[in-house]
């Protein structure tokens, strides 16, 4: 009896055994991103920023910080790649229907400012100081709004069927938009050379950093690569969908410094030191593999980066060094829309 307990415990240690590695050896799904001529698409975004910003200069030290969040659409039209064999497709991105609810804090006091349908409203200490419904401040709005001209403009990327982004041209604001780690949560997935099964990983393009919140890099540019594991294919309306794990495998510490300097134009010839930057990159990615495009997201950067730079004080008429810390966090979450269903047959039939 002994003996058939041993045999029936090895038995099931076997079966167990061969489970896990069916399990690990799974079907293998090929990710590839699919474009088609004059297809259609749109995404709802939700950004947030939580920033915090220390400034020291001798005995004098500054904080302040930044809450941010932001709602809006992009709209994306495809473009099949043109003649030649490297000819690559893009893809037409544009903005809309924004939202933000802001909170800055700092040595001036507490600042609200909220943005909704293209009007501004402004608080400081509780006091409206901007409200462009009423006619209040709409000279100062127009800075606010400065930010975010790329609205209602169309940007192009250019990109391949790995999800690769090559190029991105159009309003500055917009490239910049786009430009940071998240690329709006739909273009952070670089897809692979090979098939993969769940638990398999592989790694994105060594990707080059020209600019960090303000500070113009593109002589000494940064460098950042994520890796993406496969975690599971799930049924999801009759559709195939692969949850992919996003991770960076190149969070930087500057140790000697990186010399650059700052973008604004009253500090253009103040060389900077880049001492430490730090910044991990961490989500997930959902991917249509039938359709062959990103139907969600959801990705969290964490950054925290120390900054010195020598400037004239008039105050002690010597030279003096200012150290700046920046830590906190930027989320995006990025969701297919569902298409559009017209409003009645007459529209169906016109289009």
């Amino acid at each position: 009896m002994r003996r058939l307990t041993q045999r029936a415990g090895a038995s099931a240690l076997v079966l167990a055994a061969l489970a896990t590695v069916g399990a690990r050896a799974g079907e293998a799904h090929r990710l590839r991103h699919r474009f088609t001529e004059g297809a259609r698409s749109t995404y709802a975004l939700h950004v947030e920023y939580d920033l915090s910003t220390t400034a020291e200069q001798g005995e004098r030290k500054q904080e302040s910080s930044r809450d941010a969040k932001l709602d809006l659409v992009m709209e994306v039209v495809e473009h099949e790649r043109k003649a030649g064999a490297r000819a690559k497709p893009t893809l037409g991105v544009t903005f809309r229907d924004l939202k933000v609810d802001q909170k800055l804090t700092g040595p001036a006091g507490d600042i609200d400012i909220a943005i909704e349908s293209g009007e501004v409203t402004m608080k400081r200490g509780g006091m409206v100081v901007i409200d462009t419904k009423e006619g209040k401040g709409k000279d100062f709005a127009k800075r606010l709004l400065k930010e975010f001209a790329f609205l209602g403009k169309e940007g192009t990327l250019t990109v391949d069927s790995s999800g690769r982004v090559s190029a991105v041209d159009g309003p500055e604001e917009l490239k910049s938009f786009l430009a940071a780690d998240t690329r709006a949560g739909v273009w952070v997935l670089e897809t692979g050379t090979e098939p993969v099964r769940a638990g398999e990983s592989w790694e994105s393009a060594e990707r080059k950093i020209a600019r960090l919140r303000g500070l113009d890099l593109s002589k000494n540019p940064l460098t950042a690569r994520l890796r993406y594991t496969l975690t599971e294919v799930v049924e999801e309306g009759g559709r195939k969908i692969a949850r992919i794990a996003v991770k960076s495998v190149s969070a930087t510490n500057v140790t000697k410094g990186i010399s650059a300097r700052v973008s604004n134009q009253s500090l253009s010839r103040v060389p900077v030191d880049i001492v430490r930057f730090e910044r991990t990159v961490e989500g997930t990615v959902e991917f249509d593999l039938d359709a062959g495009r990103v139907v969600r997201s959801d990705l969290k950067i964490k950054l925290d980066v120390e900054v010195e730079m020598k400037v004239w004080d008039e105050t002690t008429k010597k030279e003096e060094v200012v150290k700046t810390k920046i830590s906190g966090t930027a989320t995006t979450r990025a969701e297919l829309r569902p298409p559009e269903e017209p409003k009645n047959k007459t529209d169906a039939k016109a289009k």
